[in-house]
């Protein structure tokens, strides 16, 4: 096997669209490009040949603030996935340079390296949950889904969200264009701990958003009270997986954020999502919601 390095984003870009399946959003070139900034990150993509033809990508950036190689995308994108045969992964694994990591590696492919070559298990700690609502198996039903409740459980959710009906409030569907009002509320709710006072993660963040748009992905609730926006979730639908990727909410109207997050897998419902994606991390409420998990996984060399 043959290894090649390049560096030229434009390059980087056609072996991307060549290789990748593009079967996830985190899969598809315009998505993860939206989070690169160019006086950040520097494309290190390690090309597998096999006389002289492409045979697989490892596709790589350094990211010059941390000294760390990531994923294309950063830490933001999850499920990752390999795009070359497992069989050849520790020869990948010696090309690899400095600190690399690979954040919320794809469960299957993870396991499936460390039980072939279990001496590279101590590379791969698991690191989280994957949350995950199955609506192909609920009969794309939110009834259906419901029942996994007892009966007490789905009483006090109806009331929780009957109570909410008092202020009046009205649902509508766009995409960005109440963007700083999110900022604000996320800010207000979790102070320092909104990832939203990183003016960079922002900025990304906004051109992420951008490109769903642009690509018709995005869906976004915005709850309005009194003709104020008091409550936003994002989302987006592809390839019959819905993803819920940030919101934040009014903490003072309570079970603002359980409306937010009900009217979304209403939405992936109607349109026939078979998953909707909670992301990874955030374990107390989406254990709540009896929202199915699996493990997750980083890979890490340093």
């Amino acid at each position: 096997m043959e290894i090649e390095i390049i560096k030229g984003i434009s390059e980087c870009k056609k072996i991307w669209k060549r290789l990748s399946k593009g079967n996830t959003i985190w899969n598809l070139w315009e998505v993860v490009y939206s989070l690169y900034d160019k006086s950040i990150h520097e494309p290190y993509f390690i090309i597998l040949k096999e006389k002289k033809k492409e045979i697989g990508v490892v596709p790589l950036w350094f990211d010059k603030e941390v000294k760390i190689y990531y994923y294309f995308g950063g830490i933001y994108p999850e499920n990752r996935v390999l795009w070359f045969d497992i069989n050849l992964f520790p020869e990948v694994f010696e090309k690899m340079p400095g600190i690399t990591k690979i954040f919320d590696f794809n469960l299957e492919i993870a396991k499936k390296i460390m039980n072939k070559f279990p001496r590279l298990s101590k590379y791969f700690p698991e690191s989280d949950c994957r949350y995950y609502l199955n609506l192909k198996k609920c009969n794309y039903s939110l009834d259906e889904y419901m029942k996994s409740f007892n009966k007490k459980h789905r009483k006090n959710f109806k009331n929780d969200l009957k109570n909410l009906e008092k202020f009046d409030y009205q649902l509508v569907w766009e995409t960005t264009e109440h963007f700083d009002e999110f900022i604000s509320l996320s800010i207000k709710r979790f102070e320092k701990e909104s990832d939203m006072t990183d003016s960079q993660f922002v900025k990304e963040f906004k051109k992420f958003l951008n490109v769903l748009k642009k690509k018709n992905l995005l869906h976004t609730i915005i709850v309005m009270i009194n003709g104020k926006v008091e409550g936003i979730e994002f989302g987006a639908f592809f390839n019959r997986r819905y993803y819920i990727l940030n919101g934040s909410h009014n903490r003072e109207y309570k079970n603002l954020g359980k409306l937010l997050i009900i009217e979304h897998i209403k939405k992936a419902a109607s349109l026939k999502a078979d998953i909707v994606d909670f992301l990874v991390g955030e374990a107390n409420w989406k254990q709540l919601w009896n929202f199915e998990k699996e493990p997750t996984y980083d890979f890490i060399k340093q």
